[in-house]
């Protein structure tokens, strides 16, 4: 499916009664007195199951160009916090989510590892975002769609988002 390069903040919803998402735009203002969770995707193409991220690392090394053609191996993503071996970590109670998302039935780990491509990157930043604005951020790894049915992971990220909404 193709789907549009999102450019402005907005909130995905869950409709049960109709099984399909719903994208909401959101005017800065709103979105950001409103934000509880930033919560990012990535798929992980060796991945048999879903993996909840605990931590970024301050590296960028990627093993092919993004979509712009950039290349960096072994930079910090911000030169500021120092060397590439800074770490970020989720505030989020990852291994309490994991248990209960596998009460629920689902094949999920806690990973401390995102990787060093784009999916690392944007967690970096996001961790980063979150600590500065007393918000909380996951990145989550999800497999591919031949591997774990697109039908199951929508409802993975349902039961997250359920899981996440009882913390507070």
């Amino acid at each position: 499916a193709n789907l549009p390069y999102i450019r402005h903040p907005v909130v995905v919803m869950f409709s049960e009664r109709y099984k399909k998402f719903s994208v909401l735009p959101l005017s800065l203002k709103i979105f950001f007195a409103w934000i509880i969770f930033q919560v990012h995707f990535g798929v992980n193409s060796g991945a048999s199951r879903f993996a909840l991220e605990n931590q970024a690392v301050n590296e960028a090394t990627f093993r092919c160009p993004d979509e712009l053609g950039w290349k960096p191996q072994r930079v910090p993503i911000v030169p500021s916090d120092g060397s590439i071996s800074r770490t970020r970590e989720t505030t989020l109670p990852v291994k309490e989510l994991t248990k209960s998302l596998r009460k629920t039935g689902y094949d999920v780990m806690p990973s401390d590892d995102a990787g060093r491509f784009v999916c690392n990157y944007v967690y970096y930043h996001s961790l980063r975002f979150a600590e500065q604005h007393g918000i909380k951020s996951l990145f989550v790894h999800v497999p591919l769609f031949s591997t774990v049915d697109e039908e199951v992971q929508i409802h993975f990220v349902a039961s997250l988002v359920e899981a996440l909404a009882s913390l507070n």
